[in-house]
Formats: structure tokens, sequence, C-alpha cells
């Protein structure tokens, strides 16, 4: 098994989190009710919507974690 560069997988992150970005920004447009407290007659999609706002944040978090472990001068392709 090769390893890749941490430069390539620096890049990978770094597209994916435009991408994750991009996905939540159109979310939270398109269902403009993301920007209150949720209510009980908020619409399936809006609660579908709201996870998926949730989630993103949680992976933005996950993939800024191994960014920084990737770039840590201790990392053996740093």
């Amino acid at each position: 098994m090769t390893r890749t560069p941490c430069a390539y997988q620096l890049a990978g992150l770094a597209a994916l989190e435009v991408t994750v970005e991009i996905a939540m920004r159109a979310l939270v447009e398109t269902y403009r009710e993301l920007h209150r407290e949720p209510r009980p007659a908020d619409s399936a999609e809006a609660v579908t919507a709201a996870k998926l706002v949730d989630q993103g944040g949680r992976l933005l978090a996950a993939l800024d974690a191994h960014r920084r472990a990737l770039s840590s001068p201790g990392h053996p392709s740093a």
C-alpha cells in the first residue's frame, strides 16, 4: 500500500471542505426556517435539512482535525 503525499491529502481535504460548505449554505438559503429555532410544525424537509446542516458542521470539524494532524510536525508525510 502506498502513502498519498501530504500535499495531495490536504488538497483533497480542502476540496471536500468547500463542497460541504457550499451544500450547507445552499440548504440554509433554501430553507429559511433554519435561521430560527426548530418548531414542531416544521416540514419534514426542513427537519432533514437542519439535520444535514448539523452533520455537515460535524464533518467540517472532523476534516479540520484531520488537516491539523496531517500538518503536524510529527506526521510521517509532513
